[in-house]
């Protein structure tokens, strides 16, 4: 017997494609590849990083670049483009940020990871210069762990020794 599919519930609303330091960032970032290059955002790194061991899909599929730099035709990656803000901070984001990092230059895509003032602050010739010029990082490491988890349970531990200690003083 077949199982019905659920209806999805709630409403669906449209939301914008960038936000609003991510839209600044796009327009800085067109204005400076020239007519030779072009500019995509949000792309999927499934859509420019695969691996052979089919295992290793979730680990990309799920993510995202900000912004992706190609050749004219569009066929032919150059560099992508991170628009490092508030949310790249933290030891989370830093195990995070250097997952997609490794992928992207194994794959022989170079990484430009920038906040939005320096983008701001940099002269278009001075951006398309670094876009061009940018090399991968054939040498990158996978990131070990993020020491968020390890802090957590050592804090976890030492509350249970605390508990421990403090139930044994009462007995």
């Amino acid at each position: 017997m077949k199982r019905k599919a659920s209806k999805p519930k709630g409403d669906f609303v449209k939301r914008p494609l960038l936000s609003a330091n991510e839209s600044e960032a796009f327009r800085l970032i067109f204005a400076a590849v020239g007519e030779n290059h072009q500019v995509f955002p949000k792309v999927s790194l499934w859509s420019v990083v695969k691996n052979t061991d089919r295992h290793d899909f979730s680990r990309i599929a799920s993510q995202h670049v900000d912004f992706i730099i190609t050749g004219k035709a569009g066929t032919v990656t150059v560099a992508a483009i991170e628009l490092d803000d508030n949310s790249h901070t933290g030891q989370r984001a830093e195990y995070r940020d250097g997952k997609k990092d490794y992928f992207l230059n194994k794959a022989g895509i170079p990484v430009i990871r920038i906040r939005l003032p320096e983008l701001q602050q940099t002269p278009p010739e001075a951006l398309h210069a670094k876009i061009i010029t940018a090399k991968a990082d054939p040498a990158a490491s996978y990131p070990e762990t993020h020491e968020q988890g390890k802090s957590g349970c050592a804090t976890i531990v030492a509350a249970i020794a605390v508990l421990l200690a403090i139930t044994a003083a009462a007995l």
